[in-house]
């Protein structure tokens, strides 16, 4: 359960408005974020998994608008497997 608070709370933080147009396009960010997600939620238990996967829509919607900001690494991002691993993707 800790574990999907953190990928709530994580996604909120990518989920923080930024004024400024797109560096990166929603087209380069989507695979990444699919990937994301997916390494973040081999470490949770089946049942959280599907509550993860349920949310995932909504949650990815978030991640994408935020990485179009540029302000992440899109390779770092793609190949972080835990919640600290993403939090040093931040250029």
């Amino acid at each position: 359960m800790k574990k999907i608070i953190f990928l709530i709370l994580i996604s909120s933080i990518f989920a923080i408005a930024n004024c400024k147009g797109e560096a990166v396009s929603a087209a380069e960010c989507e695979p990444v974020i699919t990937k994301m997600f997916d390494n973040l939620t081999k470490a949770l238990k089946p049942e959280e998994q599907e509550k993860v996967k349920a949310m995932e829509a909504t949650l990815k919607a978030g991640v994408v608008k935020e990485c179009t900001t540029g302000k992440y690494d899109l390779k770092c991002m793609a190949e972080a497997t835990s919640i600290a691993a993403l939090q040093t993707c931040k250029k």
